[in-house]
């Protein structure tokens, strides 16, 4: 007797490696793939003229069925695996997973008559499953097919689906190849690269930037030493309080301006505080001081000052202000930059702070090509930038409507 098993997870969970892993170890079973034929279905509704909103009344008027037919929409198993014909034509993946079927497919999903759906699916698996072993892709599965004889919900971690989904175009296909592929692109590859300060000492082992200390998670062991932290915005916050947690007998931020005008959310500033991390306001680093690793380092105190076409005031240093401080560890936390190597050739503008430039529609440019987040120099935390994700994402979708 024949069996029936269901795999279903989010996007970029690894479905369809385990699929193919099933296929190659369960003799005579098949995969069908209901969502590459839900793509179809939509796919040939928006070639027959249809716009949105009268797919929507279609998909809410019709079954599956109907509409199959009405469309001459074809589903064949070849070699094991779902392949979807419209009118006697074999689809493409890559038509299938057209920006246009993907953002259709998202908003008819909400409002497709389930039942309809529902009971297309159960009598498509029962239709399979008197040949052959049947492994199910797609969503719903139990509420389409109770009976299946096994259920896997595949979970993984957001980083994890996101490295799956992109990890095929790492060093394989450029900007420039994504523009001629796709209706629109989203530049969100933030501004990791530290920025430098350029003073003496500054390559001395020893010397880390924030942004990459925090990502890659390459900490030196702090125990009773002495850590500078350079900087005052959020990043260097967390570097602050990270290190004291991990045992660092003394951590210190030092920052130019006053504490007012730390851009740093007030309370990441209050707990740092709290945990024991001290403040040396108006103070900047001058050099870093060791022979091959860090041993001291050279401050000097400031000011502030107003200054003529500048929004704030600007911070100076005092003369002959300058004293040394002894340290094991420096951490330049005083901003990011973009990594300039993903946007050689690209011919994609930068503003003047080496961020990419974007009109009020977050095109930058080259009109199909959207830049949102660190990488266009806008709020940095991880609030806004969820927020930005999902403003520019409603600016794409308009822009690929239009």
């Amino acid at each position: 007797m024949n069996i029936a098993i269901g795999i279903e997870g989010y996007v970029g969970a690894g479905k369809t490696a385990i699929c193919k892993e099933l296929l190659n170890k369960i003799p005579n079973s098949i995969l069908l793939d209901g969502g590459s034929l839900y793509r179809a279905i939509v796919y040939s509704l928006m070639q027959s003229g249809l716009n949105l909103d009268n797919l929507k009344q279609q998909i809410k008027a019709m079954d599956i069925k109907q509409i199959m037919e009405k469309l001459k929409v074809q589903i064949s198993i070849e070699n094991r695996n779902t392949v979807i014909y419209v009118d006697g034509r074999k689809m493409e993946e890559e038509e299938l997973q057209s920006t246009n079927s993907s953002i259709a497919v998202s908003e008819l999903g909400t409002i497709a008559n389930n039942k309809n759906l529902y009971i297309f699916g159960k009598n498509l698996i029962d239709e399979f499953k008197q040949k052959f072993n049947v492994i199910v892709s797609g969503r719903d599965l139990m509420a389409i097919y109770p009976n299946l004889d096994y259920h896997f919900l595949i979970t993984a971690s957001l980083e994890e689906r996101i490295h799956r989904k992109s990890i095929k175009y790492h060093e394989k296909v450029d900007l420039e190849e994504l523009k001629q592929n796709y209706g629109a692109v989203l530049l969100a590859i933030g501004a990791n690269v530290p920025r430098k300060m350029v003073i003496p000492g500054e390559d001395l082992e020893g010397v880390y930037g924030g942004n990459s200390l925090l990502e890659k998670q390459n900490h030196p062991d702090y125990a009773n030493k002495k850590v500078a932290i350079i900087g005052g915005g959020n990043v260097a916050m967390d570097c602050a309080r990270t290190i004291k947690r991990l045992s660092a007998n003394r951590v210190v931020v030092i920052y130019r301006r006053s504490e007012e005008e730390m851009p740093a959310e007030r309370k990441e500033i209050e707990d740092a505080k709290k945990e024991g991390v001290e403040f040396l306001f108006l103070n900047n680093i001058t050099k870093v001081l060791g022979t091959n690793h860090v041993e001291k380092i050279e401050c000097i105190k400031t000011k502030l000052m107003e200054k003529e076409g500048e929004s704030r005031k600007v911070p100076v240093d005092i003369e002959n202000s300058n004293y040394v401080m002894d340290m094991d560890y420096v951490v330049m936390a005083v901003g990011g930059k973009v990594e300039k190597e993903v946007l050689e050739n690209s011919n994609i503008e930068m503003s003047k702070k080496k961020y990419v430039a974007i009109n009020e529609n977050n095109q930058t440019s080259c009109e199909k090509v959207f830049a949102a987040g660190d990488v266009a120099g806008t709020e940095s935390t991880v609030a806004w930038a969820a927020r930005a994700g999902r403003n520019v994402a409603e600016k794409i979708a308009q822009y690929l409507i239009d």
